[in-house]
């Protein structure tokens, strides 16, 4: 078989360019949409990061959170 890597590395959470790689508080907008075909339910959301989480912001630099999440379930009982 095949070789395989595992890298790991932690994030450094604050709002120092030199030190940090992520800031910690997030908020945004999230809009979604479902269907319910008898006991099945199936949902389609999005949601979009407004905050710049990133520390370090020269030469225009902005990271934003952005999420696609599908949802399926089946419903049991009334």
């Amino acid at each position: 078989m095949g070789n395989s890597e595992t890298e790991k590395e932690d994030i450094n959470w604050g709002s120092d360019e030199d030190e940090d790689d992520l800031k910690r508080f997030d908020f945004g907008l999230s809009l979604g949409a479902g269907v319910e075909l008898d006991a099945f339910q199936i949902g389609l959301s999005y949601g979009m990061g407004l905050a710049n989480i990133s520390p370090y912001t020269g030469n225009g630099m902005k990271t934003n959170n952005r999420v696609l999440a599908i949802t399926g379930s089946y419903r049991i009982g009334e």
